[in-house]
């Protein structure tokens, strides 16, 4: 038992179902993914830098002598 008729409206107009429904949401993730995770890849390294200069005072320089603690 189908929750729709979608598929069977779908069947009787005489579409592929699953072309018509699977292939877009596919594509779409095909496309989005890769954008995503440059999206987040960025706000990773954004958000360690902001941590990195005020919470964790480094200020992108090398110290000139390295001290022994």
């Amino acid at each position: 038992m189908r929750v729709t008729e979608e598929l069977d409206a779908l069947e009787t107009m005489a579409l592929h179902p699953i072309g018509f429904l699977v292939t877009p949401k596919l594509l779409a993730m095909l496309v989005m993914m890769p954008c995503l995770t440059m999206w987040a890849d960025l706000m990773g390294v954004l958000g360690g830098s902001v941590f990195g200069i005020t919470g964790a005072d480094y200020g992108g320089h090398m110290p000139s002598k390295i001290t022994a603690i």
